[in-house]
């Protein structure tokens, strides 16, 4: 690995809540991360574990929910997002930093050609003309690798595939070159073919661009392809992060490691339930107690993110972490070809 880079972006201690009759509810609880010039982060947990929450605060997209209460720092080269007017915010969100979601129909505006769609980003930001801007639009058509971008630029997103829509979200957010685009589970409602391409493009454009790029998504292997470091959320918590290699290869988590064995290609294992039957949540100590098989009274007490013994880069949310053996990436993945191969032993002497 090389050195981690300067930090262009910095989370620090970010809390939503939200007011309910009971009082005010945690839906991200003093999460804090950083992202280099050219680093791609990813950020990975199941739904509701307050992935995509943590981004629309980034963006400044839950200053109208009067319900909702965001504190902390998102800072941007030094700059405090939070500290901006909702006018300040608005000459950022797009220009220097931009947002992909999940679902490109639904982003997109079937009224509009995508062409006109591309422009208006350019003309918000740049200044451009409407002839400037369309120029600029077929560019960054090209620069997705959407095939005959003169002629397609005047098409509407019903004309285009999944695939080809993802990719004009990604040349609306990438048109005015902004330093950190997050893509908020970009490749989920694509095929796996389809999400790999996706995925190279992502990769060219950060390297083309020197983006950071925060990746969010529910699924550990799409992030060994993208990510350089990864944050594990669980129930609005950061419970682990690490480099992508030491969280597959030196997992410290046992939410991880349950979240690594909810792999397709890990349920065949024999014994491979995710986890306890239990679906709670606990309101003090660690709040994946009530499902870890590794919980003791310990875990009841209060757990703070720390650096893993040894591992300075690495750390977790675990009050146990130095006494357990958590399954890994690399012990699933034995025990997969294990697997594969006492099958191909039995088919042998079947044969």
């Amino acid at each position: 690995m090389t050195d981690t880079p300067a930090p262009l972006v910095e989370v620090d201690g970010l809390v939503v809540s939200v007011r309910r009759a009971g009082g005010a509810v945690r839906l991200v609880d003093e999460v804090s991360f950083s992202i280099g010039r050219g680093e791609s982060y990813g950020l990975v947990g199941q739904s509701g574990s307050g992935k995509s929450m943590t981004a629309m605060a980034m963006m400044g997209l839950l200053r109208r929910a009067r319900e909702m209460r965001v504190t902390g720092a998102v800072r941007l080269a030094g700059r405090d997002l939070l500290g901006l007017t909702s006018r300040e915010m608005s000459d950022v969100r797009g220009a220097e930093i931009s947002m992909v979601f999940q679902d490109p129909m639904s982003s997109l505006n079937p009224a509009y050609t995508v062409g006109e769609q591309i422009a208006e980003t350019l003309r918000r930001h740049r200044g451009m003309s409407r002839r400037e801007a369309r120029r600029e639009a077929v560019e960054a058509l090209k620069l997705v690798e959407i095939p005959g971008a003169e002629r397609r630029v005047s098409a509407y997103p019903h004309e285009f595939s999944g695939g080809m829509r993802q990719r004009v979200m990604l040349a609306i957010a990438v048109a005015c070159r902004p330093k950190v685009l997050i893509a908020d589970e970009a490749t989920t409602a694509l095929d796996v073919t389809v999400q790999a391409q996706v995925l190279g493009l992502l990769r060219r454009l950060q390297e083309d661009l020197g983006m950071a790029v925060l990746f969010i998504t529910h699924d550990l292997s799409v992030l060994a392809d993208i990510a350089d470091r990864v944050g594990v959320m669980y129930a609005g918590q950061l419970v682990e992060e690490a480099s992508v290699f030491d969280v597959f290869e030196r997992t410290s988590h046992p939410y991880s490691s349950a979240l690594l064995r909810s792999s397709p290609e890990y349920r065949g294992l024999a014994g491979a339930s995710l986890l306890p039957t239990s679906h709670q949540i606990a309101d003090t100590g660690c709040r994946f107690r009530p499902r870890c098989g590794f919980a003791t009274g310990r875990c009841e007490q209060d757990v703070v993110l720390a650096a893993v013994p040894g591992e300075s880069a690495h750390t977790s949310r675990c009050a146990r972490v130095s006494e357990i053996r958590i399954p890994t990436g690399m012990d699933l993945w034995d025990e997969l070809e294990k697997g594969t191969d006492d099958k191909r032993s039995a088919a042998g002497s079947n044969a």
